[in-house]
């Protein structure tokens, strides 16, 4: 399905498992609630290149404002200029690729019930937020990415200018998540945060440079969690 700035909405009304939505080159504003695919048949939000295909939240709460969102595939996309950009709690099986999201307080956020978020990947994308590097405003509340639940791999994306980059949240279980090879620069508290996650949590080869504080495990729920290669200068 080609979309033109102006027609996402509708697009969503003829969506179904196993489409995919090329949005041409331009803006398209307002916050949007894509419709869910089913396992194996995902819906794709695609940018079809020559040029930014961007998702502008107007400065409003969020810009893609969908719990319970769940077989979704969002792909070579700029979303911008809102507090939330992709808040899909209660989500599960969604990819998050090659995209970009910046001019927000809060990335990507999955928060709320830890049974029904499963199976994010967000790998190759570059997430830039509103705080700003020296710290000057003491412990604020902005996240890179933030999530809860179980099976999550966190890979190959650029995040800067946020509190924290990567948090773990206590939206339980939270368990079983790779986070790996992450560049994390100008970040006003911890660069990756994995409290509150329980076990089988994985951070490693990760760089992190002008982060207020490097990685924190405090309190970890049970474990093993493991923190290895990673680089903080």
């Amino acid at each position: 399905i080609r979309v033109q700035p102006g027609g996402l909405r509708g697009a969503f009304t003829q969506a179904r498992p196993g489409d995919v939505l090329l949005l041409a080159p331009g803006v398209y504003r307002g916050t949007f609630r894509p419709p869910s695919g089913q396992p194996g048949r995902p819906i794709a939000l695609v940018g079809a290149g020559g040029g930014e295909a961007i998702l502008d939240g107007q400065g409003e709460s969020a810009v893609v404002s969908a719990s319970g969102l769940h077989d979704v595939i969002f792909e070579n996309l700029t979303v911008r200029n809102a507090k939330w950009g992709i808040a899909v709690n209660e989500g599960a099986r969604i990819t998050l690729r090659r995209c970009t999201v910046t001019d927000v307080d809060y990335g990507f956020v999955a928060q709320r019930n830890g049974r029904k978020q499963q199976h994010i990947f967000i790998a190759d994308c570059v997430f830039r937020g509103r705080s700003k590097w020296p710290r000057s405003e003491g412990i604020e509340n902005r996240r890179g990415i933030q999530f809860g639940g179980t099976g999550h791999v966190i890979c190959h994306n650029r995040i800067s200018h946020f509190a924290d980059a990567v948090d773990t949240y206590p939206a339980y279980p939270c368990a079983a998540i790779d986070i790996y090879r992450n560049e994390i620069s100008e970040c006003t508290d911890d660069g990756i945060e994995m409290d509150y996650s329980e076990h089988n949590t994985r951070c490693f080869e990760n760089r992190l440079t002008n982060v207020y504080q490097g990685i924190s495990v405090q309190p970890v729920h049970g474990g093993p969690v493991y923190v290895l290669r990673n680089a903080m200068l």
